[in-house]
């Protein structure tokens, strides 16, 4: 639990590192003295920034709402919490031994991964199946306009 504490707050000290060194980088690009081309550098940098910004914590409230937070209430408790690390913490410790060592971590990480890109792939498989029936509606819809059209001539 301390050290998904400690990873959380290494994550969020990392992500205000980058924000304010990309502000410093933005207060000197925006200087008369630079380049264009280094000026639009920086812009693409922020606005790349930004959009990495806005997935993450996309996907951190999805994952607040659909995991942690178990009676929907918008809020997490502290209980919701601790059940959410303690089920984390028995889905690393694989042999049940009540510790996890770094190699069980490693283990958990690569099935959790394995996991993520099954999922991942399964939803751009189901996606494309979507289309590809919304394709086929569309040329059935037009087919039956022509031939009403016709029909009527």
């Amino acid at each position: 639990m301390k050290r998904q504490i400690a990873l959380i707050a290494t994550l969020v000290l990392l992500c205000s590192v980058v924000h304010s060194t990309l502000a410093h980088e933005d207060a000197e690009h925006t200087s008369s003295s630079l380049s264009v081309d280094r000026a639009d550098r920086a812009s693409t940098l922020r606005m790349q920034h930004e959009r990495m910004r806005a997935r993450h914590e996309s996907r951190m409230e999805g994952y607040l709402a659909n995991k942690v937070d178990t009676d929907q209430d918008g809020l997490v408790s502290y209980d919701e919490f601790m059940a959410n690390a303690k089920a984390r913490f028995e889905a690393s410790d694989l042999n049940d031994d009540g510790t996890i060592t770094l190699e069980e971590r490693k283990q958990s990480a690569e099935i959790i991964r394995k996991k993520y890109r099954e999922a991942m792939l399964e939803a751009k498989e189901s996606r494309l199946e979507a289309r590809k029936a919304m394709r086929k509606e569309a040329r059935e819809s037009l087919r039956n306009e022509d031939s009403k059209a016709t029909d009527s001539q």
